[in-house]
């Protein structure tokens, strides 16, 4: 039975109909908890990825690339591609889109293997390209075409929307999540600001200190644990950070109102 979290769109046949420059093969919105593996495989196509939530990491060029929201990732035809959610969850767009003169527009739009930070994910955009893919009409193929164009605009010359310090200092935060040396002092330094400068940019644009973020971060990733792992209280804190496992309880118990085991009985009877 598909899994409504991995929701994908495809093509059922390969030949476009139409003399359109671009073809669209593929495209999906998927949701996924950590660890979320695709499958590896070399592709002959250009396939865009764009983090929506949570953080994606890929491997490229003999690098392990950790992608946040707002960021992007290409692969380029012939890649292989190798793609996962190590912790969390996250949630991504993605298309795939090949034809005759896949290379010129690759070379026009100066697409280049890795990442990108874009800005916001043009979701409206994204589902109009999945209700194309559902026709198999010339005109939608021409339709799809456009949506795809406009896509991949958008992912290399980024949207009018997003703050790319705020943006990075999140995916920051995901990727060093179980590293108890993680802190706003480290990150601005990281950032290349100074830590006012990361305070205040954090705090205009999710209402929360830089400290307070990586705190819920830190919890939230905690309730994952404890609602769908059998790993132990200890085990969990280790994960999220947190050496003391009594400060660890401390923190769960002042976010959620009850004790780590407490909280775990409450969280799987409510499933």
């Amino acid at each position: 039975m598909p899994d409504p979290n991995l929701r994908m769109r495809f093509r059922n046949y390969a030949i476009p109909k139409s003399r359109t420059a671009i073809f669209v093969r593929s495209c999906g919105h998927y949701r996924c908890a950590a660890p979320f593996r695709d499958k590896v495989k070399r592709k002959q196509f250009l396939e865009l990825f764009w983090i929506i939530r949570g953080v994606c990491t890929f491997v490229a060029d003999g690098r392990v690339i950790a992608v946040g929201p707002n960021w992007t990732f290409f692969y380029l035809p012939g890649d292989t591609h190798r793609v996962e959610v190590r912790s969390g969850g996250a949630e991504y767009a993605w298309l795939t889109v090949f034809g005759a003169k896949l290379p010129a527009l690759i070379d026009f739009l100066g697409i280049t293997r890795g990442e990108h930070y874009s800005g916001n994910c043009p979701v409206k955009s994204f589902a109009a390209l999945e209700s194309c893919l559902g026709e198999s009409s010339e005109e939608c193929e021409r339709e799809s075409g456009k949506l795809a164009f406009s896509i991949l605009s958008d992912a290399v010359c980024g949207t009018s929307c997003g703050n790319f310090l705020t943006d990075t200092f999140k995916m920051l935060v995901q990727e060093n999540i179980a590293d108890p040396g993680l802190n706003v002092e480290a990150l601005a330094s990281t950032l290349g600001v100074h830590r006012s400068t990361l305070h205040r940019k954090v705090v205009r644009e999710t209402g929360l200190s830089p400290q307070a973020w990586i705190t819920r971060c830190r919890m939230e990733y905690a309730m994952e644990l404890l609602s769908g792992s059998g790993l132990t209280v200890k085990e969990i804190a280790d994960r999220c950070g947190i050496a003391d496992q009594n400060y660890f309880s401390k923190l769960v118990r002042r976010f959620r109102g009850d004790s780590p085991t407490g909280l775990r009985r409450s969280l799987r009877a409510g499933r």
